[in-house]
């Protein structure tokens, strides 16, 4: 067993939400457990876990005294976090999703990254996806102790622009006190990490960036983001606009990211459209406000880009915007997808 008051000081915290995780959470904790930087804790957030995740964590926990397990009642990821970050006392946090895993020396080359440049708030690092079983490295899975210095603005810009760097609250290893006045989004099932990402770097000072694709994000069904059923998709549904619409007026309050303006747009009234077909389709799964409480009229200035708008979509939102019963009645008739 290795014992915390035998190793040298803590410094990193590692988060992990739990919930009804119980055939695929061992191959995470395992891969968390045998990492060759050792000088970690690990916080379990069993989230009201009704199969065998919750006694899996007690297991890990009687052997490995680098972790601990907190039972909360069943309130989401977002309240998950937040109280795995009250119970976070080191000075650099990190994430993981209880689906997925990490590279054995994940954290060693991250760490050492962080102890050569400490004016370092946050460190993002490579994301492969594995889908059915199969991993999936977009950058060759190089792995190096390289990285990149990039500034406050820069980094925004980049998180804002949502092509190399996603908003996920995983792969990041972040400062803690960066998360002293972010409000998470509670109640949401979806998109809570794009809520507030733009938000947490924009209160950093300093970012690095290691291209080394060290977190293997897991493609499953049944996950939160692959449940396609129509009941699912409705509940998600005011989450996705309601993200994307924050971004979008915390970009309008901040004219020195305006360059990103655009594309934001884009991003809120793609989603939007996307909505409000499933909305108009299936309305008995809606409020019947729903319509009218979606702002997107007022996003008038939109110049189109080509990956969110062909023709096609370009005409839907014409409609929708002006003749939003029209619309509705359209949908009764043709695929919301």
């Amino acid at each position: 067993m290795i014992n915390v008051s035998e190793m040298n000081h803590i410094t990193l915290t590692i988060i992990i939400p739990c919930y009804n995780v119980e055939s695929y959470l061992p191959a995470c904790l395992a891969c968390i457990e045998s990492q060759s930087y050792k000088n970690f804790r690990c916080i379990l957030v069993d989230d009201g876990s009704t199969d065998a995740t919750g006694a899996i964590c007690d297991e890990l926990v009687k052997k490995d005294s680098r972790f601990q397990v907190l039972h909360i009642q069943n309130s989401g990821s977002s309240v998950a976090r937040r109280r795995g970050l009250e119970l976070c006392d080191t000075e650099y946090v990190t994430f993981v999703d209880s689906d997925d895993f990490i590279h054995p020396d994940t954290y060693r080359i991250l760490m050492d990254n962080l102890t050569e440049h400490k004016d370092a708030d946050i460190l993002v690092y490579g994301v492969a996806d594995c889908v059915d079983g199969e991993e999936i490295f977009w950058q060759r899975y190089v792995v190096t102790n390289n990285y990149e210095v990039v500034s406050q603005k820069d980094a925004v810009l980049r998180i804002l622009d949502d092509t190399e760097w996603k908003s996920y609250m995983v792969n990041k290893i972040y400062r803690r006190a960066l998360f002293d006045t972010i409000q998470f989004p509670i109640g949401r099932k979806l998109d809570e990490d794009f809520s507030i990402m733009h938000l947490v770097f924009h209160h950093a000072k300093l970012v690095l960036y290691n291209k080394s694709e060290l977190y293997i994000y897991r493609h499953r069904e049944g996950s939160i983001c692959l449940s396609y059923d129509v009941k699912s998709m409705a509940t998600k549904a005011y989450d996705r606009i309601a993200a994307r619409w924050e971004r979008l007026q915390f970009v309008l309050s901040h004219p020195e990211y305006a360059e990103m303006l655009n594309k934001v747009q884009n991003m809120y009234l793609a989603v939007a459209l996307a909505v409000m077909r499933i909305v108009a389709k299936y309305p008995q799964h809606f409020p019947n406000h729903f319509f009218e409480v979606t702002d997107i009229k007022s996003v008038t200035s939109t110049e189109y880009l080509p990956e969110y708008f062909n023709a096609r979509k370009r005409i839907e939102l014409h409609v929708l915007k002006a003749l939003p019963r029209l619309f509705k009645l359209l949908y009764k008739f043709i695929p919301a997808w």
